[in-house]
């Protein structure tokens, strides 16, 4: 349960680690990357549509959950984002952000689905009946999202859609339809499954150990010093691996006419942690990629209640280095994703809430070379 602080001074910086796959459950609260989504809310999960990329048309994937609770609310003792995006690199081409889907569940410390007090956090007991969303309704063998459409063969196997039901015959489920009639305990997680998902980690956090630059020294100057500097000694390294990111990297000498300034103070800053995958900062400034006025969102619509929506997380290049997505054609990429959320953390509607990401681009104020 690596619940997010909401310091005014603190900027919580979010880490890759790798821990036993029971700590990222459900019922433990987790922060999370890859894998299949933990649900806070158990029951009413999103419907299949609402999942769907809005370029392709194919169903989103689970790509990492941030439990965020509000002390004040008392709607929000446990508050959990979550972030879907498409798989197919041919979304990202454009600077839409229709390939992307971002949701809000949140709970009362009394609610239908968790005990009131928190969860031991270092024992797992196999014999507990540990609350899941598998006990309020049937999920998509492949990805984990609410799965309607069973095998009419077997009547065991559950999708979310047409698309994961013929992957997964195609992979494994033809083999083994007609035994599962018998046998349901080999209705496990199948190898089409790592195709669809992304691998699992936890997503630990931390506050940001950095001084802002004294008042003498633009952000800017501090930046292009500090960047300068680190390529002396490390080289281009802070992002090496990263799809877009790396290439435009790599095709930018130091002169600073070719540098987009902000991409300078944001390659920087992250340099002074650089495997951070994450920053939450919520109500305050994001730390842009560009300082390109069409890169930057120029109105983020209103939740559906009517409050303002405020920056709240953020999804940096480096988070692609564990996804294993690059390849020498298209490759899903981005400079940061942004994501925004409602300022009153409504509780009105439905027991997920839809928010809003925007995606920004790294910009150069020339063309790279070829």
């Amino acid at each position: 349960m690596a619940e997010i602080s909401h310091d005014e001074k603190d900027i919580e910086l979010g880490f890759v680690e790798t821990v036993p796959s029971w700590k990222l459950s459900s019922h433990f609260f987790p922060s999370k990357i890859g894998g299949k989504p933990a649900w806070l809310a158990l029951s009413n999960l999103p419907k299949t549509e609402d999942l769907n990329c809005g370029v392709c048309g194919k169903p989103c994937v689970f790509l990492l959950q941030i439990y965020a609770p509000i002390d004040e609310k008392e709607t929000c003792f446990h508050r959990t984002l979550f972030l879907f995006i498409c798989r197919d690199a041919l979304c990202y081409k454009q600077t839409s952000n229709k390939c992307f889907v971002v949701l809000r569940s949140q709970l009362r410390r009394n609610n239908e689905f968790y005990d009131y007090e928190p969860p031991a956090l270092d024992t797992f007991d196999s014999s507990i009946n540990y609350p899941s969303a598998e006990k309020f309704t049937t999920l998509c063998l492949l990805c984990g999202c609410r799965g309607l459409k069973k095998c009419s063969a077997c009547h065991k196997a559950f999708y979310c859609c047409k698309v994961h039901q013929t992957i997964d015959w195609k992979n494994d489920h033809k083999k083994i339809c007609k035994s599962l009639t018998e046998d349901a305990a080999l209705l496990t997680c199948t190898s089409a499954s790592e195709q669809i998902l992304f691998p699992q980690f936890e997503l630990a956090t931390e506050p940001e150990d950095y001084d802002e630059p004294s008042d003498d020294e633009t952000t800017n100057e501090v930046a292009m010093k500090e960047y300068k500097d680190y390529i002396r000694v490390h080289g281009e390294g802070v992002l090496e691996g990263v799809t877009g990111a790396s290439r435009d990297l790599q095709n930018m000498a130091l002169d600073e006419s070719q540098v987009d300034n902000q991409f300078l103070v944001f390659k920087t800053r992250i340099g002074h942690a650089s495997e951070q995958v994450m920053r939450y900062d919520r109500g305050h400034e994001p730390l842009w990629v560009s300082s390109e006025l069409t890169s930057k969102p120029s109105n983020v619509p209103p939740c559906f209640c009517g409050a303002p929506r405020v920056f709240e997380f953020q999804v940096l290049p480096q988070i692609l280095i564990h996804l294993k997505v690059d390849s020498l054609g298209d490759s899903i990429d981005w400079g940061t994703l942004l994501i925004y959320t409602c300022s009153e953390s409504c509780d009105i509607g439905t027991a997920y809430h839809c928010e809003y990401v925007w995606k920004q681009n790294v910009c150069l104020s020339v063309p790279p070379t070829e």
